[in-house]
């Protein structure tokens, strides 16, 4: 029985988390929220409490599921600057495959909620600081192979190569044309070279 209901709460979270991706916080209502998870209102405030909790709770899915995606190139066993050209592939695919249009959910949670609200600035910290560790340590092991130059300090390297990440998926969120975006990972890759 408990595993059950694990599993829908897992789906119906799953479902609330597209939803708000793609409208945003402010822009998804409560009704709407309950249709696409099939809850009844009282299920759903049983369940997840508040439209805030919910939206944390899918914050917290993505952060797991698709930046931890991220998180295991950048820490698997490639050598570091082959993982790190590997996670600019991944995003120019999701650009020629889904248009990127929704963006990245802790990007557009940054933009829209963060300003107003302390747990989710504290979430999407949590997450860009997840992020940069992983890029470091992909450049560390990039350094120690000798495909990185050594007198580039990982950190700041890692927080250049975040932002590059970002401003690319705002780029194509933005509808920018795959040239463009070819550019901007093409630069963005220069600053590991010697």
């Amino acid at each position: 029985m408990g595993r059950a209901r694990q599993f829908q709460e897992e789906a119906t979270l799953e479902k609330a988390m597209l939803l708000f991706w793609e409208k945003g916080y402010e822009a998804t209502s409560l009704s709407e929220l309950t249709k696409v998870m099939g809850l009844s209102r009282s299920s759903f405030y049983d369940t997840f409490g508040s439209k805030k909790a919910l939206f944390l709770a899918t914050l917290s899915r993505y952060q797991a599921n698709k930046h931890g995606q991220i998180i295991a190139i950048l820490e698997g066993s490639l050598p570091g600057k082959r993982a790190i050209e590997n996670v600019f592939k991944v995003y120019l695919d999701i650009a020629a495959n889904d248009g990127g249009r929704k963006g990245c959910f802790v990007s557009n949670s940054a933009v829209e909620m963060a300003p107003h609200n302390l747990e989710i600035e504290t979430k999407v910290s949590m997450a860009i600081d997840r992020m940069e560790l992983a890029f470091a340590r992909a450049i560390k092991r990039g350094q120690e192979d000798g495909a990185i130059p050594n007198y580039k300090s990982p950190t700041a390297l890692a927080r250049f190569l975040v932002s590059c990440v970002n401003g690319l998926v705002v780029m194509t969120k933005a509808g920018v044309d795959s040239e463009t975006l070819n550019d901007i990972v093409n630069e963005s890759l220069s600053g590991l070279a010697r």
